[in-house]
């Protein structure tokens, strides 16, 4: 799974953030107080994080599209039900 790989990636502080913002539904309020972070700092980590997983995501999606013959066939998909 390329989202695992990509969250692998990231730094321990970056993952938490992440965990904590998207997984969790925490505030960058919230955060702050549960990391002894000042908000701009969370704001901060969260932003790279961000940008790391576009970076590493947008990475896969590239290769993915350069080398299609390691994609599997696609499933005809009856769609007149």
């Amino acid at each position: 799974m390329e989202l695992a790989r990509a969250l692998a990636d990231l730094t321990d502080g970056q993952r938490e953030v992440v965990a904590l913002r998207f997984f969790a539904g925490y505030t960058t309020r919230e955060i702050a107080a549960a990391l002894s972070k000042s908000e701009a700092a969370v704001y901060s980590i969260e932003v790279r994080a961000l940008a790391a997983l576009r970076r590493f995501l947008g990475e896969c999606e590239r290769n993915l599209l350069l080398e299609p013959d390691k994609n599997p066939p696609l499933e005809d998909i009856d769609t007149a039900r």
